[in-house]
């Protein structure tokens, strides 16, 4: 069962997206240098939209809990951390892979 409140369930799209990239990035073999620090720079930009939309929308709560827009009581700007990880990991990764 997947509880929200508000827009909290804007919280799946950022983990849908990067499980999408990687998925397609792992099929067109996209580990070499090629696409993969320009895929990782969308991801973190991604990210950083998720973040603002998420404090804009829960601006005024004072506490963790009492975020108005939140899934799984996670407020929806805290979504956009593993999605940032995933972007710096997947530019740093690829730029090391060896050519």
């Amino acid at each position: 069962m997947i509880m929200w409140r508000g827009w909290g369930a804007l919280g799946l799209f950022p983990l849908v997206i990067a499980t999408l990239i990687f998925v397609t990035a792992a099929q067109l073999g996209i580990g070499v240098r090629g696409d993969g620090p320009q895929t990782g720079a969308a991801l973190v930009l991604i990210a950083a939209g998720i973040w603002w939309l998420g404090r804009r929308l829960n601006r005024g709560t004072r506490t963790f809990i009492e975020a108005r827009h939140s899934l799984f009581m996670i407020p929806l700007q805290f979504y956009a951390v593993p999605l940032a990880a995933a972007g710096a990991f997947l530019a740093v990764a690829t730029l090391l892979a060896p050519a």
